[in-house]
């Protein structure tokens, strides 16, 4: 806010101070060829039109500082919704299973007969992970392969619509992410664990980067480990833990619901972090507008005092001075949101890894939500500044001549 603060005089060509405080006689008038959008519109609000147009840079330099607490604001609003999207890939929008049992060698169909038997889980079905280097050209990134049935109900991915697609019986759907740093594109081959890989679609996650292929493609043979995913009740995971620790083979069982509820208190604190982003932004911004209004006001305080003495309320004056408002909220928003899509794209680039990418279409709400604040951020500074004329000195400031 400092930066922007001073920063807006380079910009601008004149200090803060000058460009709040400057010589009332140094100002201009509506220009003569906006005369006629004017001509027939109340006087009072017309004293509000003139009030914008004689302190042209007061307006830019309040504008500038709306606009420095839009871009954050927007920005905030991308990475929650990121966020949200991280978590909804842990639960029912993509995984549609409540244990994820793994072992070292394949297994046969005897195991799922002997899981189900003991009436803890059902609705079992085969899957395999490899883990390894996936390469395009000279270009590497160690990958995980999910090998599953392509006409399995336990996972769904999605494409760049966020439609549900299918796994092709043949090839390799990479995740964009993925895709974008090998350079790979649809029709390419490329390279894991020594075995080709035609690359027939992308999938569109934030979560636990993953690339999928049919196990009962070609390339099935890939050596990995072998998982069985089941529904089950969250009171019986200890139980099953137990029938599967005499079992040969077993190695170790994932449970989505505690990966879940890891992952949200991992984040707590970053969700804390982008509710205070949105409050600091917000208080500062009606903070900074605030004075600046109450300065404008200020310059101009000899009218306004005489205005008064005429019997005109407070409200009345506040209503003249929507012009300036209104239009500083409309130059705030017309940049303020291409700017945030900008940052917003900037600041998901670098809190990307390897396991969560910050990446999401902007929605409707975002947006709507950021003219929302910012409305409640100029009319809440707007009417504290013209509440404040309700402690000036009307005899002082309408004495001296002028």
């Amino acid at each position: 806010k400092i930066a922007t603060f001073f920063g807006t005089g380079i910009l601008s060509k004149v200090s803060p101070t000058e460009a709040m405080t400057r010589d009332i006689t140094d100002t201009r008038a509506i220009p003569a060829w906006m005369d006629g959008f004017f001509e027939k519109k109340d006087p009072i609000y017309k004293f509000g039109v003139v009030a914008l147009f004689r302190n042209g840079r007061s307006f830019l330099f309040s504008s500038l500082c709306l606009i420095a607490a839009v871009v954050p604001v927007f920005a905030a609003l991308s990475l929650e919704c990121s966020h949200k999207n991280i978590i909804a890939e842990l639960s029912n929008k993509r995984i549609h299973f409540d244990a994820e049992i793994f072992f070292d060698r394949k297994q046969d169909g005897e195991i799922l007969q002997l899981l189900e038997e003991t009436g803890l889980v059902t609705d079992c079905e085969f899957a395999e992970y490899v883990t390894g280097e996936l390469s395009f050209g000279e270009k590497k990134e160690l990958v995980k392969l999910n090998l599953i049935d392509p006409a399995t109900q336990k996972v769904t991915i999605y494409d760049e619509k966020g439609r549900p697609m299918h796994i092709p019986p043949e090839g390799i759907v990479l995740d964009a992410y993925t895709a974008e740093k090998l350079g790979a594109g649809l029709g390419d081959t490329v390279d894991l664990a020594g075995k080709d890989f035609k690359v027939t679609a992308f999938s569109f996650q934030n979560l636990n980067l993953t690339q999928y292929a049919s196990r009962f493609g070609k390339d099935q043979d890939l050596p990995g480990k072998y998982v069985i995913r089941c529904r089950m009740k969250k009171e019986d995971q200890n139980r099953l833990l137990e029938v599967l620790s005499g079992l040969d083979g077993y190695s170790y069982t994932i449970f989505p619901d505690v990966q879940l509820a890891g992952v949200r208190r991992d984040f707590s604190m970053f969700s804390l972090s982008i509710y205070l982003l949105l409050g600091f932004s917000v208080v500062m911004g009606i903070t900074v507008l605030y004075n600046t209004t109450l300065t404008n006001l200020f310059s101009q305080r000899k009218e306004l005092a005489v205005l008064r003495t005429l019997g005109f309320r407070i409200g009345v004056l506040r209503r003249s001075w929507l012009p300036q408002t209104g239009g500083m909220l409309f130059a705030a928003l017309l940049a303020g949101i291409p700017l945030g899509m900008v940052f917003s794209k900037w600041t998901q680039y670098l809190m990307t890894t390897e396991h969560f990418v910050y990446a999401s279409k902007f929605k409707w709400w975002q947006f709507a939500l950021t003219v929302l604040l910012s409305v409640f951020t100029a009319l809440i500074s707007h009417t504290a500044a013209f509440d404040k004329m309700k402690t000036w000195n009307i005899a002082e400031m309408t004495k001296d001549k002028e």
